[in-house]
């Protein structure tokens, strides 16, 4: 891989979850980010790195102080480190920007690449116009909501909110891992849209989609024009996608080259 610009893409590791080993999930991830090759010109984090988060001002949540390091020591390296919020960890207030040096930028991201136009995000909420959905997204962003939030001791309100997001995954190990559906996804159907619309609009469109969100792994194409790439999350298989500047692969930490 020497002399090539690399871009890395990963998302759902869900640090903090007390699932599948945790300790040994934040390890391997910071081995992944210490295993980057020197060529990496650029990471992307979209979305549900973390389990739960949630700046205060004066409070973020403990732990994560080997990943934190990690990803400041990349950034120090000079690769661009890109945090795109997932419904896990959307409440970043400064302190990953300002204090470990993160780009943290907003869903759907797209930008340019040896010579390929990418698209990329957490994928929840794009196209999904469920009641539920939007009503959690309106709750969860309320001001209101949020100042009540902050207003109650750190140690009742982040553990009701580690608890909330535990409860959210027992349904996978009941009923097995989400299979992405392609088509008859409400993203799948955004993207498609999206991209019709940059290139009625004399834009270029989009090469490579790269979307986490769905802990399910799948490779589709668009009908605008496009290849979407799903991420897995790192519960089971501690993978990733890569782009090597000429073209767009699949990798996990076992074999990562370096």
């Amino acid at each position: 891989m020497a002399g090539r610009t690399l871009y890395y893409f990963v998302s759902d590791v869900h640090l903090g979850s007390s699932q599948d080993g945790p300790d040994g999930r934040e390890r391997e991830f910071v081995a992944f980010l210490k295993k980057l090759p020197p060529e990496t010109k650029a990471l992307f984090l979209l979305g549900d790195i973390f389990d739960f988060w949630y700046e205060m001002k004066y409070v973020v949540p403990c732990g994560y102080v080997r990943t934190l390091s990690a990803l400041a020591d990349l950034v120090d390296s000079g690769v661009e480190v890109y945090f795109i919020r997932g419904n896990h960890d959307w409440w970043t207030f400064g302190y990953l920007e300002n204090k470990i040096g993160l780009k943290v930028v907003d869903q759907p991201y797209v930008f340019d690449a040896g010579g390929k136009r990418f698209c990329v995000g957490h994928g929840d909420e794009l196209g999904d116009r469920s009641f539920k959905r939007m009503l959690m997204r309106k709750t969860f962003r309320s001001p209101v909501v949020n100042s009540i939030f902050r207003f109650l001791p750190t140690g009742w309100s982040f553990a009701i909110a580690h608890r909330w997001s535990e409860k959210r995954k027992p349904r996978r190990k009941i009923v097995g891992p989400y299979v992405y559906k392609g088509k008859d996804e409400p993203l799948f159907k955004y993207l498609d849209n999206f991209n019709a619309k940059l290139k009625a609009g004399g834009e270029k469109g989009i090469d490579y989609y790269v979307f986490g969100h769905f802990h399910s792994e799948g490779e589709f194409d668009i009908e605008s024009g496009g290849r979407i790439y799903m991420l897995g999350d790192w519960f089971q298989r501690r993978g990733f996608i890569y782009f090597s500047g000429t073209e767009i692969s699949r990798g996990n930490l076992p074999n990562m080259e370096t």
